[in-house]
């Protein structure tokens, strides 16, 4: 092998020299050049070197040494691109701001914020935005999904949906979406709940702008599923794994007879797990099943009596 005094740091066994095809590839760091070990032929030549070119051992020297900021987000109304001047009473350094210029950070922080937004469409987008995060952090939802739900929301801004509609009525549809498109078990009740509308409007508004979405934005979203609640409501109700098999065996034969046809998929997930409860000799009280899913007693009958009369329970038992 030749030896071309290169950094043999990095080696590239995926590409080959057109020359003497051989694979032993090797990058010179130093000159930005992808060389040939046997030949010495340049196969790529003024690479960018896109790594750090300083070292940290811990998070406050990879704080204090990063030459960038945070990324971008479209969580914020300018996905964070401007100036933002922290919360705290203290400086670069760590120290303690006095308390002669406690007030100036006051004013500095406060001036700051209200020019952030140029005019009254990037300030209700922002306000906009501040309520789809509120809402998500109470439900525990996932970063991918807050990110998806705020795009959602922008586009109907950019498409000028957004006037003349209830601002947290269209920010709950666009994450119950996202919920729907990425297959998390969110019910619509559920995300209204943490809104401050109207306790006894508050899903039929929030389910009016989600059809409004669907319709003026062509969402794709899957219709929901009995089988996507299942592993959620059976950790909360604490089931045995046999009880779990059995809900799940007990759906998979409501749906081939099309007994969950037209039905709601919480009533379903409800009444099958009673129903596998039954079978198993491990009956869960309906009271319990009403608390954590959130449905009647009498929806959990109807649907129980239902699969109780049209399936074959004695193949249940067999099983």
């Amino acid at each position: 092998m030749r030896d071309s005094g290169i950094s043999k740091s990095l080696v590239d066994y995926t590409t080959s020299c057109p020359e003497c095809h051989s694979t032993h590839i090797i990058m010179d760091e130093d000159h930005g050049e992808q060389v040939c070990a046997d030949c010495g032929l340049v196969l790529r030549e003024n690479i960018i070197d896109e790594s750090k070119d300083w070292r940290a051992f811990d998070s406050i020297q990879e704080e204090k040494r990063a030459h960038a900021g945070a990324p971008m987000t479209p969580l914020l109304h300018d996905k964070g691109l401007s100036t933002e001047i922290s919360y705290g009473f203290r400086d670069y350094n760590g120290n303690t701001i006095s308390r002669k210029n406690r007030l100036v950070v006051l004013r500095m922080r406060k001036w700051q914020y209200r020019t952030r937004a140029k005019n009254t469409a990037e300030r209700n987008l922002m306000a906009a935005l501040k309520q789809l995060s509120t809402i998500a952090s109470r439900l525990g939802l996932p970063r991918n999904v807050r990110d998806d739900a705020a795009v959602i929301y922008r586009k109907a801004v950019e498409k000028n949906l957004i006037r003349g509609r209830n601002t947290e009525s269209l920010v709950a549809a666009s994450l119950y979406a996202t919920c729907r498109k990425a297959w998390i078990p969110r019910t619509l009740q559920e995300i209204a709940d943490q809104t401050s509308l109207p306790e006894k409007d508050a899903k039929r508004k929030v389910a009016k702008s989600y059809r409004f979405l669907l319709r003026v934005m062509n969402l794709q979203t899957a219709p929901p599923s009995p089988f996507d609640y299942i592993l959620r409501y059976s950790n909360e109700l604490e089931l045995d794994p046999e009880v779990r098999q059995k809900t799940v065996e007990i759906l998979r034969m409501a749906s081939e007879k099309g007994i969950s046809v037209g039905k709601s998929p919480l009533s379903m997930v409800a009444g099958a797990i009673y129903l596998a409860g039954k079978v198993c000799g491990k009956r869960k009280r309906q009271h319990d099943i009403v608390r954590v899913i959130g449905i009647t007693e009498v929806s959990i009958r109807n649907r129980y009596r239902e699969m109780e009369e049209r399936l074959d329970l004695r193949v249940l038992e067999e099983g």
